[in-house]
Formats: C-alpha cells, sequence, structure tokens
C-alpha cells in the first residue's frame, strides 16, 4: 500500500502546477482588459507522462479564474497495466504588482486545488480504490521583456507550499492515508505571439523529484 501511495503522492503535486500554471493568464492582458484562454499541457516525469486542457478567464486584467482536467499514465513496468490517473483542478490567481517603469518585476498569487482518481489492473485485481487531493499556494515574480512588436517573452520563477493526501481503500473498507508536504519550485518562460497564441516550457521540482511540461494555447483579450 504504502509503495503505491508515496509515489502518486509526489507525481499529483507535481502534476498540479499545469493546472495552476502559476502565472494565471492576466499577466498576458493589459491593465483592465478582459480575457479568455484555453490550452493543452502536457507534462513528463521518471514515470509518467500527463495530457491535459485548460480554461481560464481572466477580469481587468488582475484576476484569473480557471480549471485543468487532466490525464496521467504511468511506467507499466513499475506500476503494471494499464495505471493510470484522472485529475480535476480549479485555480485561481491575482497580480498583485504590474511590471512599471519604477519596477521591471511582476508579482503574482495563486492557489490550486486537485482531486485525483486512479485504475489499474493491480488495483482492480486487489479490489483498491486510490484517490488524492492536493493543493498548492504560493507566488510568482516575472518580466516582461518585448522582443518585438509581435513577440513578448515572460521569463519567471515560482515558489508554492504544496501538499497532497493520497487514501488507499480496500474493499472491507479499511484505509490508510499517505500525507506529503514540500515546497513546490517553478520555472518557466512563455512566448506570447500576436497577443494571441502563447507556449510556455516548465520546470518543476518537489520532494527531490523533478519533471517539465508545455502548455499551449491561445490567450485573447476581451474588446
Amino acid at each position: 500500500m504504502k509503495y503505491y501511495i508515496t509515489m502518486i503522492a509526489v507525481i499529483c503535486c507535481v502534476s498540479l502546477v499545469a493546472s495552476q500554471e502559476s502565472l494565471g493568464q492576466s499577466y498576458l492582458f493589459h491593465d483592465g482588459q478582459n480575457g479568455f484562454g484555453v490550452a493543452g499541457t502536457i507534462e513528463s516525469g521518471e514515470d509518467y507522462t500527463s495530457f491535459g486542457a485548460k480554461f481560464a478567464f481572466s477580469a481587468a486584467g488582475r484576476f484569473d479564474l480557471g480549471v485543468e482536467v487532466g490525464k496521467a499514465s504511468f511506467d507499466e513496468s513499475e506500476y503494471g497495466e494499464d495505471f493510470s490517473a484522472t485529475q480535476l483542478s480549479p485555480f485561481v490567481a491575482a497580480m498583485l504588482v504590474r511590471p512599471n517603469e519604477s519596477s521591471p518585476v511582476g508579482v503574482i498569487a495563486s492557489a490550486a486545488y486537485g482531486a485525483a482518481t486512479f485504475s489499474g489492473d493491480e488495483l482492480d485485481a486487489l479490489s483498491w480504490d486510490l484517490s488524492s487531493t492536493s493543493y498548492a499556494v504560493g507566488g510568482v515574480l516575472y518580466l516582461e521583456l518585448e522582443s518585438s512588436p509581435k513577440l513578448s517573452v515572460f521569463p519567471a520563477v515560482g515558489v508554492s507550499y504544496a501538499g497532497v493526501t493520497a487514501t488507499l481503500e480496500d474493499s472491507a473498507g479499511a484505509s490508510v492515508d499517505e500525507e506529503t508536504k514540500d515546497m513546490l519550485i517553478t520555472g518557466s518562460v512563455t512566448f506570447y505571439f500576436n497577443q494571441q497564441v502563447f507556449i510556455t516550457p516548465s520546470l518543476y521540482t518537489f520532494d527531490g523529484s523533478s519533471s517539465w511540461g508545455v502548455a499551449a494555447g491561445v490567450a485573447v483579450p476581451l474588446k
């Protein structure tokens, strides 16, 4: 039991970053401007790969509200056949400081929550149910670099306090929980083209494990 739970705790918390995206998306818009965004995401770690879709709305260029749905597949040689997870992750972000002439550094606060369920042949064979909840609360520092009229670049570094609780329950109703908490460090660079299309490669580290991810989609301001 502990074998599964410890592994899942790390995977889910790192995966949470993609939904949270730490930055939100208001940093792509002007102050006072509303907008919406849709993106696809991919993440990969040592033993897993996940794909997701993210939807977000920005209000007044200051506040973001969004959700991501993701599906992760795990290394069959390590975790058995058809071992996978599905996670739903709502997130919020708020622009605290926008870069200006006196300060080139922007500051964003963000929070996210995740709920995941897991399936796999070994879990089915043992009649076990595995699920998890996770959260992350933190902030991001970022710069806005305009390399051309049609391209803006946003390097960013984020730090969050993150935690995961994974629960494994057998057919008799007996359960065991495993909780993991640690600092989650993120680094990313967003390339924003024509004030519409963006791509964001990212690196994450949590509890001694590292992974990478890419989000790509559209973030369109509303006139």
